[in-house]
């Protein structure tokens, strides 16, 4: 058309029209734009594995991604316009109050905690929005949360465990622990009997909840309803006792009905209140104990997979223990009665040898004629075996006291010169007679050591007589004192054969000789090293031994140095 055809109203009037189409045209591409942006940003955040959510600053939600709404439980547009405040625990959220921070304060804030809208730990970072309200990103971390816990509980547990060498005493204790960390029940049955072909038969060892009076409802039903072990509808702990967990998220009344013996025993079931059970099996060396029997009832928590499998490295640690226990008491028993059965002989034997010594005491002061020369070498020798033998008695009756922890063993100030002494004395026939050189070294006579003077000398007796043993005739045999700080060290060297690096262990243990062979037989029975260890120990001090095969051996007592005691002129 042609322009000029308008009149000037007219061109003025289609020109402003066209302005004005151009700037809605403008607008609807900036809403286009806008909205394509909108849309990129929302498949952004709609495609990031942590919850994402925006609120107003009346903390209703504007957005949720959908990985929010299933950490939620709900539907994205359930929750869109919702006042999160209006949610199921929100009262008890520790996210409320910091999303109120957030908006007051106008600051970004962090925290991670138990989200109890959502029944799980999160991390959530919270950030202030422009139109005033908030923008909040969070993270499911339960699982992780969940292995720090479990790692915790289960270093705790084995401390528990390992507290008590009595059993009973040590799972009782951790029935207790599991409540509430675990459930808000715990039992421990124990099998009394597992013979081949026999039905089980179990003893309830542990029992634990908060409330004494469900505990007492609890004895009362197992009393009445025991497990049903060898029937034809076996129960859970049965199941468990073939060493399969079993775990019941959810106690229908189905299943209460279908186990009921009877009216009363589905009462007394739904007056325990129980929600969710798991019966784990007590393991150890591929053998079933017993089980541990987790019930949940007030907390109204569901069990999972994960529990199980905390639950079975639980009682994997428990089942540990009780084997470990029982075992302990086995050898303790074994030790017990092989302590008695030395006590025992040894007060047999002792007596004989008694008698013995009081008929050759007679032969020697002539009351029963005059001896022959022969005749005396024949009672010497008898004297001497029947020293020996009184020797091994006392041995045998000190190590029986000792192990039985029956030998008495003071501990005061003892004069080391008085000691020395007195081992020179009571020595040296024997040294003589094996015409070895022997040494003791002149000691301070105000030094002391806390001890017991009659032990100290037993011990270094037995530690020189084990040197005369091993030592040739013409060797040496010293002994000498050393004082390091508060440390008084009591020397026995000899120029014996000698122990290989690797037994000197060994020549502490009960019975063992080294270097014994039929060829060479030696006397004792192997107890003066185990004797003489146990009583330094005893009195506070140590034993230890050094040795080169074909120079000799040393033997160390190293005692507590006592306040010095004062010197007779």
């Amino acid at each position: 058309a042609d322009p000029q055809a308008f009149g000037g109203d007219d061109r003025e009037f289609f020109l402003t029209l066209a302005a004005q189409g151009a700037q809605a045209i403008e607008r609807v591409d900036a809403f286009d734009a806008e909205r394509r942006e909108r849309r990129r940003s929302e498949s952004i955040v709609e495609a990031i594995t942590d919850g994402f959510v925006t609120l107003d600053r009346d903390l209703t939600f504007t957005y949720v991604n959908a990985r929010a709404a299933a950490m939620f439980g709900r539907r994205s547009d359930e929750l869109r316009g919702r006042d999160i405040r209006a949610l199921p625990h929100a009262d008890e959220s520790p996210f409320i109050p910091l999303l109120r921070s957030v908006i007051g304060e106008r600051q970004p804030q962090q925290h991670e905690g138990y989200a109890t809208i959502m029944g799980r730990w999160i991390d959530m970072r919270a950030y202030p929005a422009e139109d005033g309200g908030v923008i909040a990103y969070f993270q499911d971390v339960t699982d992780r949360r969940r292995q720090q816990e479990a790692s915790s509980f289960l270093a705790e547990a084995s401390r528990l465990l390992a507290s008590s060498p009595e059993h009973l005493t040590t799972l009782r204790n951790l029935a207790h622990a599991v409540i509430p960390r675990l459930g808000d029940w715990c039992a421990v049955d124990l099998l009394d009997s597992s013979d081949a072909g026999a039905v089980p038969r179990l003893r309830r060892v542990a029992l634990a909840h908060a409330d004494p009076h469900k505990v007492a409802l609890a004895e009362e039903f197992s009393r009445l309803y025991p497990p049903n072990l060898g029937g034809e509808r076996p129960d859970a702990i049965a199941q468990a006792l073939r060493g399969e967990t079993v775990l019941v998220p959810v106690v229908t009344d189905e299943m209460l009905a279908a186990s009921a013996r009877d009216d009363r025993h589905v009462a007394m079931i739904r007056a325990l209140g129980l929600v969710s059970v798991m019966v784990v099996p007590l393991v150890a060396s591929g053998t079933v104990l017993g089980t541990l029997t987790l019930c949940t009832g007030e907390s109204g928590r569901h069990y999972d997979e994960g529990d199980r499998r905390l639950a079975e490295d639980l009682a994997s640690r428990a089942a540990t223990a009780v084997e470990h226990a029982r075992l302990l008491e086995q050898a303790e028993a074994a030790n017990a009665a092989k302590s008695e059965f030395l006590r025992t002989v040894s007060h047999e034997l002792r007596q004989p040898l008694n008698a013995i010594g009081g008929l050759l005491q007679l032969w020697e002061l002539g009351l029963r004629g005059d001896l022959s020369e022969q005749q005396q070498q024949d009672l010497e020798r008898i004297k001497r075996n029947q020293r020996q033998l009184t020797s091994l008695i006392e041995d045998l009756l000190s190590f029986a006291r000792l192990e039985a922890g029956k030998l008495k063993v003071e501990r005061g100030p003892v004069r080391v010169s008085t000691v020395l002494e007195r081992l020179t004395y009571a020595m040296s026939p024997e040294l003589r007679a094996r015409a070895l050189t022997y040494h003791c070294g002149v000691t301070d006579p105000s030094l002391a050591v806390i001890g017991d003077a009659d032990r100290l000398h037993q011990v270094l007796v037995n530690l020189l007589t084990n040197a005369i043993k091993a030592t040739e005739a013409e060797g040496h045999i010293d002994v000498s004192c050393a004082v390091s700080g508060q440390t008084v060290r009591i020397a026995v060297r000899d120029t014996g054969v000698g122990i290989p690096h690797d037994k000197l262990d060994a020549v502490f243990t009960p019975f063992v000789q080294i270097g014994r062979a039929l060829n060479k037989p030696r006397e004792g029975a192997g107890l003066g090293l185990a004797i003489s260890r146990g009583l330094t120990e005893a009195m506070g001090g140590t034993l230890t031994a050094s040795s080169t095969v074909g120079e000799g051996s040393t033997f160390v007592v190293s005692l507590e140095r006592a306040d010095p005691l004062p010197t007779v002129a």
